[in-house]
């Protein structure tokens, strides 16, 4: 493998991802979140520091 000379964000959210999956394990079917949106939901709020309260889309409206 050739290693790049720059981050993409959207290499790094892969990875982030499938480092927390391997790590963190957590489920979740159902009718407005999934096991995926869990994981964008706690990358968020890592991101900006913030609660995981506060990117939740419940929240909104």
């Amino acid at each position: 493998m050739i290693p790049q000379s720059e981050l993409i964000a959207q290499v790094i959210r892969k990875t982030m991802q499938s480092v927390s999956q391997k790590h963190l394990p957590l489920e979740g079917s159902g009718y407005i979140c999934a096991s995926a949106m869990f994981y964008n939901v706690l990358m968020k709020a890592a991101s900006k520091n913030i609660s995981i309260d506060a990117p939740c889309p419940l929240n909104q409206g």
